[in-house]
Formats: structure tokens, sequence, C-alpha cells
């Protein structure tokens, strides 16, 4: 997916995903001390990984950088 979109999408996408990929680990599997999942990082770049398919495959748009 060749992208290029501002700064501002690019956090709200990590956001989104990290919520996305917490979520995730914790509905499967809680963290022994209740506050740290260790797949945490990968889920969440999964997680932003998906969002931005999702939005590619329904064409959303973002504000592109101009190159």
């Amino acid at each position: 997916m060749h992208t290029h979109m501002t700064i501002f999408w690019t956090i709200v996408l990590g956001v989104i995903g990290s919520i996305l990929g917490g979520a995730i680990t914790h509905i499967f599997s809680r963290p022994a001390n209740e506050r740290y999942h260790p797949a945490g990082l990968i889920f969440s770049t999964l997680g932003a990984i998906l969002v931005l398919f999702i939005c590619y495959k329904l064409k959303i748009h973002f504000p592109q950088v101009s190159l």
C-alpha cells in the first residue's frame, strides 16, 4: 500500500491500531501484572496495519504530503 499521508494521520492510525491491538491481546490473554502485555507492541503494529488496509480497501483517502 503505497500511501503518503501527513504526520497527523500517521499518529491517528497508530493510536487507533494500538487501541485495537491492545483490546485483542486483552480479550484472548490477560497479562500477569495486569498492566503490560508482552505481545502488545506486535499487536499494536498489526492493528495499525489492519486499520490502514481497511481504509485502503474502503477507498478512504487521507490528506497527502506533497513531494
